[in-house]
């Protein structure tokens, strides 16, 4: 399994270039899943079903464990929003 993680502030841009990634790598035939944690609150799932793309959103302490099956991606792109110092 190959995994890409995003980085950065709020209203950084993570979730767009996450968007432009997933239309190159699906033309390419991968299988593709997101992750998106460490968010207190988002719509980005949705934008991610709408793309056809499973996502699993939630604290690290859950999501750190996840291992997506044969049938789910192959290729995961984690979105993190790291907290403030």
């Amino acid at each position: 399994m190959k995994l890409v993680a995003v980085s950065g502030p709020p209203s950084s841009g993570r979730t767009s270039i996450i968007l432009k990634a997933i239309e190159y790598l699906k033309q390419e035939s991968y299988k593709i899943g997101v992750i998106k944690f460490d968010c207190l609150t988002t719509f980005d799932n949705i934008l991610y079903e709408k793309v056809d793309v499973p996502v699993k959103v939630g604290p690290t302490h859950i999501l750190v464990h996840y291992n997506p099956s044969d049938e789910e991606a192959k290729t995961l792109l984690v979105q993190i929003q790291p907290t403030k110092q």
